[in-house]
């Protein structure tokens, strides 16, 4: 009868399911969320040089954030850079430091948002592509240590056991921006002083790709 068939599926069915695990992303810490630093293509002779250097990303609750092309900037949020060497060979006051950003999202309808500093398609502002970045209030992206490394020339280690760790720290943005923000980016910051550009930056995953995903939370 349709009734007993109905019985001997679920009999079988109900096993199955209770058994059934649900798959999450793996996400260990400085394993799958990683983000690499680059010295962006033609930037090899400015005063400030990467090589071999990575950040751990983590979300607004110090967890790891991970995502499928390795680790997942969040707004709010950090990273710690805890491998690679940074070389400073000229001397900057760091208080008139301005950072500017390239920014293009995997999205046809956004595409470019930032291009050197400039905003591209009325989605943000120029205050968000440029800004003052050793001022920890102002600033999208922050990070002080970098800011005192840029007054001191030498090599420093970028190892979090080091008396020199850096943290980049994502500051929060309206909250109106998540859709806008989350996604895949190719993201790149050059940084510089009144005309000298002192380093510039490509941001990539633990793949080849080029892109890295940006999470805008729902953290105010």
């Amino acid at each position: 009868s349709p009734s007993l068939m109905l019985v001997s599926l679920l009999v079988i069915i109900l096993p199955a399911l209770a058994s059934a695990q649900v798959e999450w992303p793996k996400c260990d810490d400085k394993s799958d969320n990683v983000v690499r630093i680059f010295n962006s293509p033609g930037s090899q002779q400015l005063p400030v040089q990467l090589n071999g250097a990575s950040m751990t990303t983590y979300d607004a609750n110090f967890q790891p954030a991970c995502n499928t092309t390795g680790g997942d900037i969040t707004f709010p949020g950090e990273a710690s850079v805890n491998q690679g060497t940074m070389t400073v060979t000229q001397k900057f006051d760091a208080r008139f430091v301005t950072m500017r950003l390239t920014m293009k999202k995997n999205d046809t309808e956004i595409g470019w948002m930032c291009i050197d500093g400039v905003a591209q398609n009325g989605l943000v502002d120029n205050t968000f592509c440029t800004f003052d970045f050793c001022d920890s209030y102002q600033s999208v992206i922050y990070a002080m240590p970098i800011c005192d490394a840029l007054t001191q020339p030498g090599v420093y280690k970028l190892d979090e056991k080091t008396p020199f760790p850096i943290y980049f720290f994502f500051n929060p943005i309206p909250y109106e921006d998540r859709n806008l923000m989350t996604g895949m980016w190719k993201i790149s910051a050059r940084a510089s002083l009144g005309d000298v550009v002192i380093f510039d930056w490509t941001f990539m995953g633990t793949d080849d790709s080029g892109w890295v995903h940006i999470t805008k939370t729902g953290v105010q």
